[in-house]
């Protein structure tokens, strides 16, 4: 093997470790944080309350579209 391509083989399986190591972290990051909103959080801006807080229903697509209290979001996802 040449040392070049020594080098590229090596540029390769780090950048290869490091795309995993950042998927790993993310995932173990979900799993960390999903129960905590569920449990706190979820029902909030729930269809299912008379009043949901601040007005704001996200378990349902027209709530989302309608926004709260403070009325829609503007900013745009992705």
């Amino acid at each position: 093997m040449t040392r070049a391509k020594f080098k590229l083989t090596l540029i390769r399986l780090f950048l290869l470790t490091l795309a995993a190591e950042r998927m790993s972290a993310q995932s173990t990051n979900d799993e960390l944080i999903r129960p905590v909103l569920a449990t706190n959080c979820y029902a909030c801006p729930s269809s299912k309350l008379k009043t949901p807080m601040g007005g704001l229903v996200l378990d349902t697509r027209s709530g989302m579209l309608k926004g709260g209290d403070s009325g829609p979001c503007t900013r745009q996802a992705g």
